[in-house]
């Protein structure tokens, strides 16, 4: 019964796909755009009921009663079920004021805290991906002879950073490493302000968001405005993981043996490129956002890892702007080269990727709904000590 519900009214599906697309009006319009008739999209993770969620829905219902006494029951009732995301975006208008307040007044209280803080060392990490790989491993560096907070998962907004801030750090906290995300030219330029960090660090820049930011050079542009406000005195590094957490820790005082004694508690982070056994197979999982780089890479351990069988599952890779089809078609000839066995899961880049395997067997290709479907057909195609790589995983407001 509440299947057929939320098909019918399908406003709590579509207020998922705002909260997964962080509450960005503009995004979120042209997904609408682009899916009108889906429905039941709530799938790896379901609609959280936070205080903003509650907001919005107080005032959707003070829309939809604004609507009815306007224009009555009937044409209410229609947009209702046809353009949900019309009372959405009117709701987000009214809530927008709140949001500043809010939003203000957390930044605020975090800088104070900041302020008071004049002894603590920050460390700010950006990059187009390896941010929160090496954010993890210069934690595990340091964290022992420091006392160190670092920003949790994925943290990377004014708001994450700034609860982090409140929540986490205390007065004897000695060294803070901040993960700075951003999907515009300024938002990084605001965040190392805002903090201002005695070392940046850029990780790799790479088209990671490029349709958001439109084009690579925006990408480049974007994350260096971490160098160009550090202070005077300030410490600028270049490098991938590992090589750039060394770095900043011998800035910070650490010995090289220090350094390699700590690397031996590092381990990866998880659904980047993680490598765990899952009964006889040995699964590569790089399913968390990837982009072209980090593909290419992941294809280098599957083909390096031994194993009697190598097999690709992916929904190909996102956010790419004009360039998808490019991207997805030169992965997809990459991994013919490597893989026995490709399954690919959804519709996003299922054509461009079908165009760049041509040249594979077709009967060595299978195509699937969902990853869940995916790992189904593994029972009944792979053979003892297999790898699997599972190469990215399609977000909810992807098909």
């Amino acid at each position: 019964m509440l299947k057929i519900l939320f098909k019918i009214f399908p406003l709590l599906d579509h207020l998922y796909i705002f909260q997964i697309l962080e509450y960005d009006p503009w995004q979120f319009i042209k997904w609408f755009l682009k899916y009108p008739h889906k429905r039941n999209l709530q799938r790896k993770h379901k609609l959280e009921f936070t205080l903003k969620i509650k907001i919005f829905l107080l005032l959707i219902i003070f829309w939809i009663l604004i609507f009815y006494f306007v224009t009555g029951f009937w044409l209410t009732l229609l947009i209702f079920i046809f353009l949900s995301p019309v009372f959405i975006s009117l709701s987000y208008i009214l809530y927008l004021p709140l949001e500043i307040y809010y939003k203000n007044k957390i930044m605020a209280l975090a800088k104070k805290k900041l302020n008071s803080l004049p002894s603590l060392k920050i460390i700010a990490i950006t990059g187009s991906y390896g941010k929160t790989s090496t954010k993890d491993m210069l934690y595990t560096l340091l964290w022992k002879k420091f006392r160190v907070v670092k920003t949790p998962k994925s943290f990377n907004t004014p708001l994450g950073l700034a609860q982090t801030i409140l929540d986490f750090l205390k007065p004897n906290t000695q060294i803070f490493i901040a993960e700075l995300g951003a999907y515009k030219i300024g938002d990084i330029k605001k965040l190392t302000i805002f903090l201002n960090p005695t070392i940046g660090v850029i990780t790799a820049i790479g088209p990671q968001h490029l349709e958001r930011f439109g084009s690579m050079e925006n990408i480049a542009r974007a994350k260096f405005e971490l160098f160009e406000n550090l202070p005077p005195k300030g410490v600028a590094i270049r490098g991938l993981n590992l090589e750039a957490a060394s770095a900043v820790a011998r800035q910070l005082g650490m010995s090289p043996t220090e350094i390699k004694e700590r690397t031996k508690w590092l381990r990866p982070t998880p659904h980047r490129q993680e490598i765990k056994k899952q009964g006889n197979l040995t699964i590569i999982d790089n399913t968390y956002n990837t982009n072209p780089d980090s593909a290419k890479t992941s294809l280098k351990l599957l083909h390096d890892a031994p194993g009697s069988q190598k097999i690709l599952i992916t929904p190909g890779l996102v956010e790419l702007g004009r360039q998808h089809n490019k991207y997805n078609r030169e992965f997809a000839e990459e991994s013919a080269k490597v893989a026995d066995i490709i399954i690919i899961v959804g519709e996003y880049a299922k054509k461009a990727l079908l165009a760049g395997l041509k040249n594979f067997p077709k009967e060595k290709i299978h195509t699937v709904t969902t990853l869940n479907e995916a790992m189904n057909l593994l029972g009944q195609i792979t053979s003892p000590n297999a790898v699997v790589l599972l190469e990215n995983d399609l977000p909810d407001q992807y098909f």
